[in-house]
């Protein structure tokens, strides 16, 4: 909040007396004797009622109010403090003057003075703790009226006990304060100060005036008791700075107030709501929430004057807060649109409607006018009168051109409707007024700044211009006699064809001839001429456009274009035959049959004619479904509708070709809806898909036309959904878009069957249904993405700045980069606009140390140099005087034709990452240092530890072996001592003997083998490998077995996957073996029955994870933190190193990158390996 700058200072000056008045109070203390000096009875009364009682009374006056308004508790305890405070101040005063009251006032106020700053303490905790609760409106009153009262009684019973001694008495005149009396004081003094500085940290986070004051006057409140506190008498120096403090507190309780009513007149708020918005924080939380929309958002006065308007309101309006604070709302409406706006606005006002929503013109701040849909709501205060008009505006300026160019479409269709008009009546016979409508149209359909229309001499096949429009006489002297092949025009007679000419100065149908020279010298740069064809494929004429500037009529011009040509070529046919008909009267008394002949013709041509306006009319009917309905399946019902008219049939439907080659019902008449079966008639439609088979199948297989007037006697028919009306006659007609078949359009049950002029008709009008459906697709697409585009534009965390022109002068951005460079919306970033006091003027940006021009900038150079221009670090100097880095990278825009039409910069503020660069490179060198000491000694270290390894693993191999030789030589020891036996019984054959050394001999190879695989176990890998888990764990087992088998271990391998890994396959093994072999030194120490090891494999996220579990009881938890540290070992220094996990762990984490880890789990310890 903005306060003028003597009040602040003011603020400040009021801060002295907190200050000032401890210090004047120890000096009093100890340097003034403690005597009572001055205390009247009377000024104490007066005093306290006007100082303390009258200032308390009001603020709780103000609570009561705002309570029953906003049933806010943390206020009703600040009225009940004040009001206790108040009471407090005035009995003690009155007291003071009665016998004896100079000792029973210190008491009642002393209490009061308590009870207050536990009801301050009380409210501080709810504003610090940031709660907001709210009493019910049905029992505000009660909660008034007991809190209230409470507080009353609460004094009247102190005041009763005081009298009477059933308080003690907390201060004697002459002897001085009780313990009692210190204690209470003592207290109050801490609760007071507890509550100022809740208050006062608040304040800091909310910059709410209110709060500041209110908190300087419990500081002033708790001064004034800690002065009762340590005086000695009553009236002594101390105890009247005291009293200063206390009235002086008063006065800040007042300016607290004061300052409350000044924050609600700005803000254009009711003083309750002040009160709620300081103590809750709740406009806080509006502001930001305001302040971010994306919508427009403005708020007004009833008489129509802004009171407030987010950043997004401006950016619509191209105004900033201040200049729309100095306008009234009205004046940013169109004129055209203002009176029917302040209608609404004062129906709204009146309450006859709560609100409403409106699409208007407002005009922009440089006279732009934009559409905006805007939603206006009042906002009304408890007593309901109106406070607040809010208003939310979108721009829509986009989807109203849109809707612009289908009504200019619709107005073409109305002309092409008009002519099919005259060519069903025949006119008046009077060609030339004909075709001069027939040239409007023309110039409307193609946007064309002039044209001609050339009508066909049969006798010497010359084109002769009959209307034209914006042609000086010379120009149409030179073009009376336009032969073929000359020019456009003689080049589309010639072809037969349209011709279209971009650029005449470029086109070689000019080039070297004198009409080149022509066609400037008139101003005419681009030209199409398309040529008027009967429907035998004989020329009638031309129509030729002119433009001003190179350019092409777009494709739905050219087609609107065909269907006048078409339409224009049957009527000047028409009116020819009517002129031939009229000129040879006589000759047709003479022969009949000719006159037959020609009269059949006149009237097909008039059928035909008929038929053609029909067509017209229903095309143009299909636009304005394409405008009138929101949505594509209303469109689609719509169009069905007037298919049907058009066809004169019962039944119809409009389909779209899906991937899978499935038909897909876009819309459905309401008898084949019906006959479906398949939902219910009045609830939702949705689109049901069909195989293609039948004869609607062979429209799509074959992609052309087809009639069937029996269907049930075709080859193609399928069966008929049950209860389907008879299919008495069908029609289909296949949907082409840019050559692709996508859907078709099928009618049927006409009464009588179709022709092919039905056929003619409906394929007329598919082009149209076709560019009608895609065209509404298109609309939701733009639509879409615009939301998009602009909600990514505004949500993005950097900055994005972009020029629509290839000077770049003129640079505008998303909000980002609106505050990485502290300007406005309306602003322009451009650092060479046209403006010499832009913003972007006044910025310096920095690369590599050297000042750059805003030609090296990399949006500018994207421009310039039409390439992508990588991040460029640069050192960006505001205006403000604010230094920051910025990463800034540019790429250029293009159009159609790959012209530069602009550019594109994203700036990132990399501040926080260069300054922590400067520190790091700092950290670096200092590392260096401390790690090339610590290096020489790990060194050392590790190579002891290893030494230590390999001997523990030695140790422990050599026992593995011991484990599996025991076996194998107790089986050679049998073996050996049975051949004497053998020998003995005379049982010892050459048979016995060779079996019984192959046997010892096969002993011996296992033992030899068992030294092998020890060997190569523990020799080192080289090279990092892939390798499968599963064989590592196979290994590991393997060298174990015999061990296990020894003390009744069960060893239990669970693999659910089997996954391989890129590592030391003998190093990961050794790891395993450890694990083992530290659970079977548990498992045998605790002699733990059903010994068991489980080994599971899996994968979890495309890592292996092997855990490693026994039934041993686990590791205690005083210690499973220490038992990877080196040297850490429980089986005491003959049976341990401590070193096995240790290296465990370094080879996992550290070699091979994974993690190692230790759990308790239900019966035992877990260990984990991840890699």
């Amino acid at each position: 909040m903005t306060w003028p700058k003597s009040f602040r200072a003011g603020r400040t000056l009021a801060v002295l007396p907190i200050l000032v008045l401890p210090l004047l109070m120890a000096v009093l203390q100890f340097g003034f004797p403690a005597t009572t000096f001055f205390d009247p009875p009377w000024l104490i009364m007066i005093a306290n009622t006007l100082f303390v009682g009258c200032v308390s009374f009001i603020l709780a006056g103000i609570v009561w109010r705002n309570y029953l308004l906003t049933g806010r508790i943390q206020v009703l305890l600040l009225g009940c403090a004040m009001l206790l405070f108040g009471m407090g101040g005035v009995i003690a005063a009155f007291v003071r003057g009665l016998p004896g009251g100079v000792n029973l006032n210190v008491t009642i106020y002393n209490c009061g003075a308590l009870m207050g700053g536990v009801l301050h303490f009380l409210a501080g905790l709810i504003l610090s703790a940031g709660h907001d609760p709210e009493a019910a409106p049905k029992r505000r009153t009660w909660w008034l009226c007991l809190g209230y009262l409470g507080t009353l009684l609460f004094m009247g019973a102190v005041t009763l006990a005081t009298f009477r001694g059933a308080i003690p008495l907390f201060f004697r005149q002459g002897a001085g304060p009780t313990l009692l009396r210190q204690e209470v004081l003592g207290s109050s003094i801490l609760l007071f100060l507890f509550s100022c500085l809740v208050f006062l940290t608040t304040y800091l986070r909310r910059r709410e005036p209110f709060l500041l004051w209110y908190a300087g006057a419990l500081a002033l409140t708790a001064i004034s008791l800690t002065g009762f506190f340590i005086q000695h008498s009553v009236g002594s120096p101390v105890g009247w700075v005291g009293r200063i403090s206390q009235y002086l507190g008063g006065v800040y309780f007042l300016a607290a107030l004061v300052v409350l009513v000044r924050s609600a007149q700005s803000r254009g708020m009711s003083l309750d709501d002040a009160l709620v918005a300081s103590l809750t924080g709740a406009e806080e939380k509006f502001r930001s929430a305001f302040a971010h929309a994306a919508i427009g958002f403005a708020m007004t006065t009833p008489d129509g004057r802004f009171v407030d308007a987010n950043p997004a309101y401006c950016a619509a309006t191209g105004y900033h807060l201040s200049e729309l604070r100095k306008l009234d709302f009205a004046q940013l409406i169109h004129p055209e649109d203002r009176e029917a706006n302040l209608v609404q606005i004062r129906s709204m006002l009146a309450g006859e409607i709560p609100a409403f929503t409106v699409e208007n013109r407002y005009l922009r701040k440089e006279g732009e006018p934009i559409w905006v849909r805007k939603s206006v709501s009042l906002v009304r205060d408890a007593g309901g009168a109106p406070r607040w008009i809010v208003a939310l505006i979108e721009n829509v300026t986009e989807r109203k051109q849109i809707e612009q160019q289908q009504a200019q479409d619709l107005g073409a269709m109305t002309l092409l409707h008009h002519l099919g008009t005259l060519l069903v009546s025949g006119g008046n016979g009077d060609l030339q007024p004909v075709l001069e409508e027939i040239l409007v149209a023309a110039i409307q359909i193609t946007g064309a700044d002039f044209g001609n229309i050339q009508l066909l001499d049969h006798a010497t096949g010359d084109l002769h211009i009959a209307v034209q429009r914006g042609f000086p006489r010379w120009w149409l002297e030179y073009w009376d006699a336009v032969t073929q092949g000359q020019g456009a025009c003689g080049t589309a007679l010639e072809r037969r064809e349209r011709v279209i000419i971009e650029d005449v100065e470029a086109s070689p149908v000019f080039a070297g001839t004198p009409a080149l020279e022509i066609q400037l010298r008139a101003g005419v740069r681009a030209v199409q001429s398309t040529p008027m064809l009967k429907r035998s494929g004989d020329p009638v004429g031309m129509i030729s456009t002119h433009y001003k500037t190179p350019r092409r009529p777009d494709d739905h011009a050219l087609r609107l274009l065909d269907l006048l040509c078409r339409q224009a070529a049957d009527l000047i046919a028409r009116l020819q035959t009517d002129e031939a008909l009229r000129a040879q009267a006589e000759q047709l008394r003479q022969s009949r049959e000719e006159a037959l002949v020609l009269a059949q013709e006149a009237t097909a041509a008039r059928t035909v004619a008929e038929r053609t306006a029909t067509v017209l009319r229903s095309i143009n009917l299909v636009l304005e479904q394409g405008l009138a309905n929101q949505t594509e399946a209303e469109m689609c019902g719509a169009i069905l509708g007037i298919l049907e008219g058009a066809t004169e049939s019962r039944i119809s439907f409009i389909a779209e070709m899906q991937q899978d080659r499935r038909l897909c019902a876009l819309a459905i008449s309401n008898p084949g809806w019906e006959a479906c079966q398949m939902y219910d008639a009045a609830g939702p439609k949705e689109a049901p898909t069909f195989p293609l088979h039948g004869i609607y199948g062979k429209v799509l297989q074959d992609g052309k036309s087809l009639i069937v007037n029996a269907p049930a006697a075709h080859p193609d028919r399928v069966g008929l959904p049950e209860n389907h009306p008879p299919l008495e006659s069908f029609l289909g007609v296949p949907l082409f878009r840019d050559g692709n078949l996508i859907g078709m359009i099928a009618v049927g049950n006409r009464e009588g069957g179709y022709r092919l002029d039905d056929q003619q008709a409906l394929e007329a009008m598919a082009p149209v249904v076709v560019e009608t459906l895609f065209r509404k697709r298109t609309e939701a697409k733009l639509f879409a993405a615009h939301h998009r585009l602009t909600t990514l534009m505004n949500a993005l965390p950097v900055g994005v700045s972009f020029s629509d022109d290839e000077t770049c002068r003129n640079i505008t951005g998303n909000p980002t980069v609106l505050r990485q460079f502290e300007v406005s919306p309306t602003d322009n970033l451009s650092a060479s606009a046209p403006e010499g006091t832009a913003p972007g003027r006044q910025v310096k940006f920095f690369l590599d140390g050297r000042e750059i021009s805003d030609a090296e900038l990399p949006l500018q150079r994207a421009v310039a140099e039409g390439r992508d221009i990588p991040p460029l670090e640069l050192r960006v100097e505001l205006p403000s005087g604010r230094r920051w880095f910025a990463s800034a990278s540019g790429a250029p825009l293009h159009d159609q034709n790959g012209r530069v039409i602009g550019g594109v910069a994203v700036t990132m503020d990399i501040t926080e990452r260069k300054i922590a660069e400067t520190t790091l490179q700092e950290l670096n060198r200092e590392l260096e240092l401390r790690v090339h000491e610590r290096t020489a000694e790990l060194r050392e270290k590790d190579r002891l530890m290893l030494l230590q390894g390999r001997q523990a693993a030695m140790g422990e191999m050599i026992g593995n072996i011991a484990h599996q030789w025991r076996q194998p030589l107790n089986n050679l020891g049998l073996t050996i001592q049975r051949l004497p036996l053998m020998y003995n019984l005379g049982k010892l054959t050459q048979e016995t003997l060779e079996e019984t050394i192959d046997n010892s001999m096969k002993l011996l190879q296992h033992m030899s083998q068992t030294i092998d695989d020890f060997r190569n176990f523990f020799k080192p890998d080289k090279e990092k490998a892939e390798f499968q888990v599963g064989d590592a764990i196979a290994a590991a087992v393997t060298l174990t077995e015999d061990r296990c088998r020894y003390h009744n271990i069960a060893v239990k391998v669970s693999a659910e996957a089997a996954p391989s890994i890129l590592g030391y396959k003998n190093e990961y093994s050794q790891v395993l073996l450890n694990i083992m072999n530290n659970a079977m030194d548990v498992l045998t120490e605790r002699e733990v029955p059903d010994p068991a090891i489980t080994i599971t494999l899996r994968a979890e996220g495309g890592r292996s994870v092997v855990t490693v579990r026994d039934n041993a009881g686990g590791v205690p938890n005083d210690i499973i933190g220490k038992i990877f540290d080196p040297y850490f070992s429980t089986k005491g220094p003959q049976h341990g190193t401590g070193l096995g996990l240790f290296m465990a762990k370094t080879i996992i984490e550290k070699n091979m990158e994974g993690k190692l880890s230790v759990s308790n789990v239900a019966e035992g310890a877990e260990f984990r390996i991840e890699l």
